[in-house]
C-alpha cells in the first residue's frame, strides 16, 4: 500500500498581521470638542432700528451691571451703540421679541405715549431669565408687564419717533404724547426777545392736563431737549413757575414770564420732548 502523491499541508501564503498605517492619536491644537468650549451666552445681537436703518448690536461687546440678583446690560448702552447722541431723544422704544411680539402693537393700542423715552432707558436692562433673554424695568416706572418682552436675543429695539409738534408729559403715575398743535394757544411775548412781539403759545399747565397728570401743583418738574440738554436735578422748576411757562407749537421752546425763570440756569428749554413731574 502506497500513499497518493499529495501536497503536504502548507499554509497559503498570506501577510503577517500588521496593523495599517495610521497617525498617531495626537490632540489637535487648533480644535477642541465642542462641549469644551465655554459659550458666552452675552454673544448674542440685539437689532436696533432706527428710520430705514438697522443695526445689529452683539451684546458681548457692552459691560455688564448687576441689578439685583440679575446680571444685565443697560437698555441705554444698547442704543448708544447704534444711534448718535443728537437722535435719541424725541423718540419712544419699542422692545419686539425674536417671536414678533410688538407690545406697542398687541398691548398698548399703539399709543406710543406708553412706550419709553430715552432716559428711561437706563433704568431698563435685558438679562438671561433661564435661557430667555428679556427685558425688565426699575419698578419705579411703573410699566406694565408687556414691556418685559421676552426673546431679546434677535429680537429688536425700535424707535418710534416724535412728530415736530409732540411732548410726553409724565407726572403723578400719568403719561402721554401730547400733540401742541391741539391745544389752544395764548399769545405771548419771549421776555428775552421781546422784538418777536406776540407769539402763539401753549401754557405748560395746558400740557400737564392734557397728560392727565394729577397732583400737578405737588410735584417739581424736569424738562428735556432734542438735544439731551435738561435742567440739573439742584435746579429743577417749581409748580409756582410752571404756571407761568409756556411752550410754543412752532418749535418746543419753553418760555417763562418774566421774573419767574431761574436764577441759576435758564428753564428756557429749546426743542423740549419731555416734561417730567417728580416728587420732591
Amino acid at each position: 500500500d502506497v500513499e497518493p502523491d499529495v501536497e503536504p499541508d502548507v499554509e497559503p501564503d498570506v501577510e503577517p498581521d500588521v496593523e495599517p498605517d495610521v497617525e498617531p492619536d495626537v490632540a489637535d491644537e487648533a480644535s477642541t470638542d465642542a462641549s469644551d468650549v465655554p459659550v458666552d451666552p452675552w454673544d448674542v445681537v440685539v437689532n436696533v432700528e432706527h428710520g430705514t436703518t438697522t443695526t445689529p448690536v452683539n451684546l458681548a461687546s457692552i459691560p455688564r451691571t448687576v441689578f439685583g440678583t440679575d446680571e444685565g446690560v443697560l437698555l441705554s448702552d444698547v442704543v448708544d451703540v447704534a444711534v448718535v447722541e443728537e437722535e435719541r431723544w424725541p423718540n419712544t422704544y419699542d422692545p419686539i421679541g425674536n417671536d414678533g411680539f410688538d407690545p406697542l402693537v398687541e398691548r398698548l393700542e399703539n399709543d406710543r405715549g406708553q412706550l419709553p423715552v430715552y432716559g428711561e432707558l437706563a433704568l431698563g436692562y435685558l438679562y438671561w431669565d433661564a435661557d430667555e433673554l428679556r427685558v425688565n424695568w426699575d419698578a419705579s416706572l411703573g410699566f406694565p408687564g408687556s414691556l418685559r418682552v421676552r426673546g431679546m436675543d434677535g429680537g429688536t429695539i425700535r424707535l418710534m419717533a416724535m412728530s415736530a409738534t409732540e411732548v410726553l408729559g409724565r407726572g403723578g403715575g400719568a403719561r402721554a404724547l401730547v400733540d401742541l398743535a391741539t391745544l389752544t394757544t395764548v399769545n405771548v411775548v419771549d421776555p428775552r426777545h421781546p422784538e418777536d412781539g406776540e407769539q402763539p403759545m401753549v401754557p405748560l399747565t395746558s400740557v400737564l392736563t392734557a397728560a392727565t397728570v394729577t397732583g400737578a401743583d405737588a410735584l417739581v418738574y424736569k424738562l428735556y431737549g432734542a438735544d439731551g440738554y435738561t435742567n440739573a436735578d439742584d435746579n429743577l422748576m417749581p409748580y409756582a413757575n410752571l404756571t407761568h411757562g409756556y411752550i410754543k407749537p412752532a418749535d418746543r421752546g419753553v418760555v417763562l414770564e418774566d421774573g419767574f425763570d431761574s436764577t441759576v440756569r435758564s428753564w428756557h428749554i429749546r426743542d423740549t420732548v419731555v416734561i417730567l413731574g417728580l416728587t420732591p
